[in-house]
């Protein structure tokens, strides 16, 4: 799986996409686990969204 979520440069928008981001990569991690497979690469997606979001959030109280 892999982050295809770029910076839009609009804190809201990205802050929807990582969201997104999250949303599918935490249910193929789910489906994955569930057949016994490794979902690591699905956390690893799902680590660097959170990352995404926090430093939309900081864009936002920044006032950006």
């Amino acid at each position: 799986m892999v982050d295809t979520t770029q910076e839009s440069g609009a804190p809201a928008a990205d802050l929807a996409a990582a969201a997104q981001t999250i949303d599918v990569a935490a249910v193929c991690g789910g489906v994955l686990a569930g057949f016994g497979l490794d979902p690591s690469e699905a956390l690893a997606t799902v680590e660097a969204a959170g990352e995404q979001m926090r430093a939309a959030l900081e864009r936002l109280v920044a006032g950006e």
